[in-house]
């Protein structure tokens, strides 16, 4: 067996691997290493995340939310700011943007356009339809983002 070509080829390969420092370095420590670092890093969240997702996302709801088996996972986010101060006063508004159907978002979000639409148009004196400016825009939302 240890005349065997492939078993000489695996342990020229294994002694080549050994006697460069930098690649032990490269494939083994720094990984590991890399992973203690961010692991102890970010272990502790801050109250009003956990209050949100629960400590292993239990407690997260919604529409935006699938279930496979016991896990959950987040199928959709709009936004993401790095950095600001946990609000909860904020969290709560966006727990119940969440909740709503997409549908009832945009809906919503059409009639403050078509308001804002309205006023500035009656400002210049010009006549405007909110029922069709209502029409045309629940009639074109915006592409889902990937």
């Amino acid at each position: 067996m240890s005349n065997h070509p492939l078993f000489q080829l695996t342990l020229l390969r294994i002694r080549e691997f050994v006697r460069e420092p930098e690649a032990l370095f490269w494939s083994m420590v720094f990984p590991i290493t890399l992973a203690a670092g961010l692991g102890i890093a970010f272990r502790n969240q801050p109250a009003a995340v956990l209050d949100v997702i629960g400590k292993r996302g239990e407690k997260l709801e919604g529409a935006l939310v699938r279930r496979n088996g016991d896990t959950r996972t987040i199928r959709y986010a709009t936004t993401f700011q790095v950095g600001l101060a946990a609000n909860p006063e904020l969290d709560r508004v966006a727990r119940e943007q969440a909740k709503m159907s997409q549908t009832r978002w945009w809906k919503s979000q059409c009639n403050e356009i078509c308001d804002n639409a309205e006023f500035f148009e009656r400002a210049r004196g010009r006549s405007f339809s909110k029922p069709d400016c209502l029409r045309t825009c629940v009639s074109n939302p915006p592409a889902p983002q990937l």
